[in-house]
């Protein structure tokens, strides 16, 4: 909280308290001293600087109130600086000996401090709402790690179907590829053997007609030779290998000479050469038909490859996203761990700050607002009060350790005046409020102390 401005012109009008008659001596005395003796200034100085700072570094009741002050006040420097000037002639003055205006400079203090320890509470009470939030705050960072983890869990499920079904249609592509390479193979093959039917037809037919039925009939005139041009035209149109290795013999020996086995041999070649005359003139019949259902087959396979690839690039499509949505999720979970991280150790910090705050407000209630309060509220009629309760401690400890006998002539002496006030000012410095006369001169003596 900020001091309202109005009152720091308190501290800047401030007079001077010093006593007239506390202040003449001292001036005219230095005066005298520089006309006097003006050889010895330089020295006088040099002393009257080390007694004052001897002065600076005596402690004083208020000083707690300063540093307080100095440490937990948001003042300016020379604000600071007016006060620690102003409370010897404030807080060091009897409350029934103060001026009014020394009293609205306590009102000042007074509100600064009570700021202090209105921003010390509120800092107590924010960290103790903390404190007291903790199982609910730290149940919803459990539940939003558990959230964490099932979407983590699901992420890599997805991840791991996702990545089997990218090899799957892999594989796929693989085989489709293969299928379509086949089909384009067979459409081949299956093109030229229409495109060639109508010559093999022919050349078959030819050898027929002239090579076989002559070698078959026994009727040729050179069998030998026949039957090896017989051969090696059958070999070429396609015919069975072991087949014509059997006719050859069977088809070379003489009509009379041949038995059952070379019968049945060339009568499986007459079913074989049919079959072929058969396919070949289908070929040469349906050529177009078979070309199309060629290309039917291979535009089918090139279909599918198409889908296979297809499919491919979704399910690699698909295994990036879950890739990206598995880190996400991870790093969601990460980020979630070190949140519940965090909370512990800042609820550790907070609990370890309500016990310093604690204390520091204990010590700031029992060190600075007693001791202000005390100092301030302090009146005469006290200080004579404890005076003589000091001065009669000390006659009765006198009388206790001095008792005359009978017939004594010795006199008890009563502790002079100013052991009283070294007694006095002793235990004031135990934060205890400094015994003031009512006379003059131990107004003066204040004043110069202060």
């Amino acid at each position: 909280r900020r001091v309202p401005q109005g009152q720091f012109d308190i501290l800047y009008r401030m007079p001077t308290m010093k006593r007239p008659a506390a202040i003449e001596p001292a001036a005219d005395s230095r005066k005298k001293v520089a006309k006097s003796a003006p050889a010895k200034s330089v020295a006088f100085a040099k002393d009257a600087e080390h007694m004052l700072k001897a002065k600076e570094r005596e402690p004083q009741p208020w000083d707690p109130i300063v540093q307080a002050l100095q440490e937990r006040s948001r003042l300016a420097p020379d604000v600071l600086g007016m006060i620690d000037e102003a409370l010897p002639d404030t807080l060091g003055v009897l409350k029934d000996q103060r001026h009014p205006f020394q009293e609205r400079v306590l009102d000042f203090v007074s509100g600064v401090l009570r700021n202090v320890e209105d921003g010390l509470l509120e800092r107590l009470r924010d960290l103790n709402v903390k404190v007291e939030r903790v199982d609910k705050d730290r149940g919803a960072l459990l539940e939003s790690t558990s959230i964490a983890k099932s979407a983590l869990d699901a992420r890599v499920e997805e991840h791991v179907n996702d990545t089997a079904s990218f090899v799957a249609c892999e594989e796929a592509v693989v085989a489709a590829k293969a299928t379509l390479e086949a089909k384009k193979s067979d459409q081949a093959k299956g093109i030229e053997a229409i495109d060639n039917a109508v010559e093999r037809r022919s050349t078959l037919q030819a050898v027929i007609v002239d090579v076989y039925e002559p070698l078959k009939a026994g009727t040729h005139t050179d069998p030998v030779k026949a039957v090896d041009n017989l051969i090696v035209t059958l070999t070429s149109l396609g015919f069975d290998a072991a087949l014509l290795s059997s006719a050859q013999f069977s088809l070379a020996k003489a009509h009379g000479v041949r038995g059952s086995f070379d019968a049945l041999v060339i009568e499986h070649l007459d079913k074989e050469i049919d079959q072929a005359l058969e396919a070949l003139h289908e070929l040469d019949a349906h050529g177009s038909l078979n070309k199309n259902k060629l290309q039917s087959a291979v535009d089918v396979a090139s279909t599918a490859l198409h889908a296979t690839k297809e499919a491919r690039d979704n399910a690699l499509i698909a295994e990036s996203n879950s890739s990206v949505k598995l880190t996400d999720a991870k790093e969601v979970l990460s980020g979630a761990e070190q949140e519940l991280v965090a909370f512990d150790r800042s609820v550790e910090e907070s609990k370890r700050l309500v016990i310093t705050l604690n204390q520091e407000l204990q010590s700031f209630r029992e060190v600075v607002l007693a001791v202000f309060e005390r100092l301030r509220s302090t009146t005469s009629q006290e200080v004579a009060s404890r005076s003589s309760s000091s001065l009669a401690d000390v006659t009765q400890v006198s009388d206790v350790q001095q008792v005359p006998t009978e017939g004594s002539t010795d006199i008890i002496e009563a502790p002079p005046l100013v052991q009283v006030r070294e007694s006095a000012t002793t235990s004031s410095s135990g934060n205890d409020v400094p015994v003031v006369g009512s006379d003059v001169e131990g107004t003066r003596q204040l004043e110069d102390t202060c």
